[in-house]
């Protein structure tokens, strides 16, 4: 992906289109290189000094064959000052942590690496805690519910005046990585997998989001300070070695994250203090330098594996961007030729731009005994108060389109065991087997047409 926002860049510079690019973990060099294709082979030589690089609040502008331009604003608003501590791996332990603090009433998020690990944890915290007591979040939901889920935390944990009011007693969500997103909820102790450091400090600012009352008094007293319990690592080994995630985020991001977070760990008089803290740590977690206790020869292999992979994505990808933006004067007849042929939107397109493994979205719905379809029984009334589980799908004709709908609101996209060649050849010809001909035509309004 970066290869081809690096020829975008460029392609925009030459047709003069401004651009404005928007993110809060970028790294310093990250930041260098958009500059870089933008401003153009023809921007003179910069010199190099690092400016404001510690700084969270950074503006970087750039013209076509122009140096950077790099002001940092002073940051407004409050901080928060966020105490990290270590947790040991295993769903007893955190659940032994959490009885600890059941008496805090407090609001309290989990969030692990993989939807495994939710309903994992999810399904112990339950048999420890009320059901009520417990709410689960993850993208193996269908898409109504995910939705509906992210309503409700609204509404139990959103800003005053959209939520409805904070629980009244201990409440625990655990969720997978849907809480990244920007939703603008607020909660008092953070319980966290170790993943790469900008997508923790994410995941930081849901913890007291929100200032409730001078020094948070309205918050339980145990839970004023905010703190962040870390775990999905070995923490007892010499150096600390991930435990879960190395699949989804590869082993050395989690080492350096863990690395650059080790002076913070369990010290009340170094926590991490957002948003002063962000760039430093992120800075030091993508760089090049050696971070945290030195390391055997295993983690080098690990960080040598690491690049070569990324040296094999930029050269794949090299293969397939764009061409350089031609002379002037020079038409724009073949201007999209990547010299591998017009990339569409069949399998064999979608895996030049996309590096990751092809997934499948069904449209889920059930089949009752008597081999009748209904939408999923269980979905709750619309906003206007109509009902959506069980409505009848006929397969002789279309359904109606209320009904139609409903059931394409109900898309899932399969887990990572369906992305295997193999497995997902025999998967789509099952699903091929489901095929509902009176549902392809115009009568479906485009509902559930495939």
């Amino acid at each position: 992906m970066s290869v081809y926002v690096g020829r975008v860049l460029a392609r925009l510079s030459a047709y003069q289109v401004p651009v404005v690019v928007l993110h809060a973990t970028l790294p310093t060099g990250r930041q260098q290189e958009l500059a870089a294709a933008y401003a153009g082979k023809s921007a003179p030589q910069e010199d190099g000094a690092a400016v404001g690089e510690g700084a969270y609040l950074r503006l970087t502008a750039v013209a076509p064959g122009g140096t950077r331009v790099v002001r940092c604003p002073e940051p407004s608003g409050r901080g928060t000052d966020v105490c990290v501590g270590r947790l040991g791996d295993g769903v007893d332990v955190l659940a032994d942590r959490l009885e600890r603090e059941r008496h805090g009433v407090g609001c309290v998020l989990v969030i692990r690496n993989t939807v495994r690990g939710v309903l994992e944890t999810g399904s112990l915290v339950r048999g420890r805690f009320d059901s009520d007591a417990v709410t689960m979040a993850h993208s193996a939901f269908v898409d109504v519910e995910r939705a509906e889920k992210d309503r409700d935390l609204l509404r139990r944990f959103g800003p005053p005046g959209k939520a409805e009011g904070r629980p009244d007693a201990l409440h625990i969500v655990v969720a997978s990585q849907v809480a990244e997103q920007p939703l603008d909820v607020d909660f008092d102790l953070l319980v966290s997998d170790v993943c790469p450091i900008d997508l923790l400090l994410q995941r930081m600012g849901r913890l007291h989001h929100r200032q409730r009352g001078t020094g948070q008094e309205q918050r339980p007293e145990r839970l004023r300070t905010a703190r962040c319990w870390l775990t999905g690592m070995d923490w007892d080994a010499a150096v600390p070695d991930p435990v879960r995630g190395g699949a989804v985020y590869g082993a050395y991001a989690l080492l350096r994250s863990a690395a650059v977070l080790l002076p913070h760990l369990n010290d009340q008089r170094s926590p991490v203090r957002l948003p002063t803290d962000i760039s430093p740590l992120v800075q030091d977690a993508y760089g090049q330098e050696p971070v945290g206790p030195r390391r055997g020869r295993r983690r080098w292999r690990r960080r040598r594996a690491c690049s070569r992979h990324t040296e094999d994505q930029a050269e794949w990808a090299s293969a397939f961007r764009l061409g350089e933006v031609g002379c002037l004067g020079r038409p724009l007849i073949g201007w999209g030729a990547a010299g591998v042929g017009e990339v569409d939107d069949t399998r064999a397109g979608r895996a030049q731009v996309r590096d990751s493994r092809e997934g499948l979205e069904v449209v889920v719905v059930q089949q009752r005994a008597d081999g009748f379809l209904m939408t999923l029984p269980w979905l709750a009334k619309d906003g206007k108060g109509r009902q959506r589980g069980g409505i009848a799908l006929p397969q002789d004709q279309a359904p109606s389109p209320f009904a139609g709908r409903v059931a394409a609101s109900c898309g899932l996209r399969l887990p990572m065991q369906f992305f295997y060649a193999q497995t997902l050849e025999a998967a789509i010809a099952d699903l091929e087997q489901l095929y509902v001909p009176a549902w392809q035509g115009k009568e479906a309004r485009g509902c559930l047409t495939s």
